[in-house]
């Protein structure tokens, strides 16, 4: 990052907590927060019970509960119209013309300067900061195995991989997605993660 930190803040490679990363494995996304995970806890008929007696969303709309009026609703549409129209292919859909579309090659630089000006651009559009971290065969590890957690169908048994759709490091220079197995194979390049809170 570009961002001037006060002196005694310093940036490393490793976290200050030593971290054994052969033992590490890329995790099963079946034992995250899902509602097959949420429901093992008070058992599938309490789960269902608690999910049946649950007052509708439109219920709540009409009773003008807090987080559920109309301006709440509104405001929940919008930003699930926004993911909605990213889902009908496996990588949004993409609406800004390239460079190569434009006539002009793609833009090249260094790393920090590309730093700059993603974070202007994340700010712009309401981020307060973000940070970046390369991807690599340590952090590999921390990439969940699917791209999907089970639903609540698969309470009691393993979920088909289609279900959970498999996230896999591929040889190919681009991301691809097998529309019939449902694998994502990730790029044989660099990549980087970017986090940042809106």
């Amino acid at each position: 990052s570009t961002r001037k930190r006060a002196w005694w803040v310093k940036e490393v490679d490793e976290p200050t907590v030593e971290i054994d990363w052969s033992l590490m494995q890329r995790h099963y996304n079946y034992s995250t927060q899902s509602a097959a995970v949420v429901a093992a806890y008070p058992g599938l008929d309490k789960y269902n019970a608690m999910e049946s007696t649950e007052k509708s969303s439109s219920d709540r709309l009409k009773d003008n509960e807090p987080g559920y009026q109309l301006r709440d609703m509104a405001l929940s549409s919008a930003n699930s119209g926004l993911r909605i129209a990213t889902e009908a292919q496996k990588f949004g859909q993409i609406k800004v013309q390239t460079p190569e579309e434009r006539g002009v090659p793609k833009w090249t630089g260094p790393t920090e300067e590309a730093t700059v000006m993603l974070r202007a651009a994340m700010v712009f559009f309401g981020s307060a900061d973000i940070a970046t971290a390369a991807i690599d065969e340590h952090h590999q590890k921390i990439i969940g195995l699917t791209g999907e957690n089970p639903s609540i169908s698969y309470y009691d048994k393993q979920p088909p991989s289609t279900a959970t759709k498999p996230v896999v490091f591929g040889k190919e220079p681009k991301f691809s997605y097998d529309e019939k197995t449902k694998i994502t194979y990730l790029p044989n390049v660099p990549l980087y993660s970017v986090t940042y809170p809106v």
